[in-house]
């Protein structure tokens, strides 16, 4: 008895394991042909994309961080009414603002604020934004 819950429990493992994988995989195949569309559209991007959600926790304090540091080179794709990304392309001087209503965004990343760093053809996403602002 005690080896079939075992090897139940490694079957559950790996099918737990096999299906991250594929989660993974969806996601990184879903980032990249956003970066992709959004080069062939003609827009530069820079090595850091921020995701940036109005009605995401902690905005305020990622809206103030954004207006004084004047030398980030990021560009952000921004979820909010048209009138307030209207607004914060003046107010976020030197950053590149796209409409993420705009852009074929998955809801897994137009749901919250995170930073996606591209390195080398892969990707890391940082989800304390702020800290990763500040530090930058």
């Amino acid at each position: 008895m005690r080896e079939i819950v075992t090897i139940s429990n490694i079957i559950l493992f790996i099918l737990a394991m096999a299906i991250l994988a594929r989660v993974r995989k969806n996601n990184r195949n879903a980032l990249f042909a956003i970066i992709n569309s959004l080069r062939k559209a003609g827009y530069e991007l820079s090595d850091t994309i921020l995701m940036v959600n109005y009605s995401a926790p902690r905005y305020k304090e990622l809206d103030e961080l954004l207006i004084s540091k004047k030398e980030l080179n990021i560009t952000v794709i921004f979820t909010a009414p048209e009138w307030l990304i209207a607004t914060k392309r003046t107010r976020w001087e030197g950053l590149s603002v796209l409409n993420a209503n705009e852009i074929s965004c998955p809801d897994w990343l137009r749901s919250r604020n995170a930073a996606i760093v591209l390195r080398n053809g892969s990707y890391k996403i940082i989800t304390e934004v702020v800290e990763f602002i500040r530090a930058s």
